[in-house]
């Protein structure tokens, strides 16, 4: 997700909900979200262990 993304996600929210605003929320200009790819076998794995 693009950090500019983010901030329109949070500015929406912001304008829809007094406490979201009360809270302070705001993303730094140089914010990043990065996310890895997750090999099959680990997936499986943890769904196992999520499941019992």
């Amino acid at each position: 997700m693009d950090p500019s993304e983010l901030r329109a996600m949070l500015s929406h929210y912001e304008s829809r909900d007094p406490r979201f605003r009360e809270a302070g929320w705001s993303v730094p200009d140089d914010a990043t979200v990065s996310n890895g790819s997750v090999s099959r076998d680990s997936l499986l794995r943890i769904y196992r262990r999520r499941k019992r």
